[in-house]
């Protein structure tokens, strides 16, 4: 099963959106704590809740910004 997550921060670090398959799943505002002067990475990861692997296949990622 493939999914297209994406997050969106405000330029002014005010609100973060996060989305599943470009459905708005979450929105956060009031002091996220991703100002501008904050320095952002991307993080994929794997997680699960027992000691079976887990595997994630990335076909692709973007990162676009302005800050």
């Amino acid at each position: 099963m493939f999914q297209l997550l994406k997050m969106e921060i405000s330029a002014d670090g005010a609100t973060v959106s996060f989305y599943i398959n470009n459905t708005l799943e979450l929105a956060m505002s009031a002091d996220v704590g991703v100002g501008p002067d904050v320095v952002l990475y991307p993080t994929i990861i794997a997680c699960g809740d027992s000691t079976a692997s887990r595997t994630v296949d990335i076909d692709f990622i973007r990162i676009n910004g302005t800050r």
